[in-house]
Order: structure tokens, then C-alpha cells, then sequence
């Protein structure tokens, strides 16, 4: 799966469970931001090597 793809789905899961709990600090949101940050992250490093 390429990284801008895996990028896109973890931020529509994480709309989505911001939607369902409404709150930013809820447990599911904040793990899915956390791989959401890692992935951006990595895209990014990937982005400064070429």
C-alpha cells in the first residue's frame, strides 16, 4: 500500500472516530493519530531523500 494511501485511510479513521466519541483525547483517537504522526513522519523523510 503506498504511504500517501495508508496516510489518507488513518485520517479518515481518525474523522471518523472523532465523530463516534467527539472528543480528541479519547483513547482510539489518540492511537490512530499516533500512527497517523509516524506514517507522516516517514513520508516526509522519504520526501527529503530525493
Amino acid at each position: 500500500m503506498a504511504l500517501e494511501y495508508e496516510i489518507l485511510v488513518l485520517r479518515k479513521q481518525m474523522e471518523q472516530m472523532f465523530q463516534e466519541e467527539q472528543s480528541f483525547t479519547a483513547e482510539t483517537v489518540i492511537e490512530i493519530s499516533s500512527m497517523l504522526d509516524l506514517k507522516i513522519n516517514e513520508y516526509m523523510k522519504s520526501q527529503s531523500m530525493k
